[in-house]
């Protein structure tokens, strides 16, 4: 029962990431109507800690890198969730 729980969180969790990343470019070029917003990355980032910490001694960093950080954060997040439920199923 807490497996199936914690998969549900775990595809929630990719949906929100998802979402949050297709925000960023979004409100960059203004797709869906959406304006123009310079903290429409803070979602990506909270999604994506605590492995997005990685970039904080850095103080330039490209924006794409930290896209990529961001991604794979989120990536390693809810494969630890899904590792998560397969450790309760057992």
């Amino acid at each position: 029962m807490a497996a199936k729980i914690i998969r549900g969180i775990a595809f929630l969790y990719a949906a929100l990431s998802l979402f949050a990343l297709l925000l960023i470019p979004a409100s960059l070029f203004g797709w869906f109507g959406i304006a123009s917003d310079p903290l429409s990355g803070v979602y990506a980032y909270l999604l994506s800690l605590p492995w997005i910490l990685v970039l904080m001694p850095f103080e330039t960093i490209n924006s794409w890198v930290a896209l990529a950080v961001s991604a794979a954060g989120m990536a390693l997040n809810f494969w630890l969730l899904l590792r998560l439920a397969r450790l309760f199923s057992r």
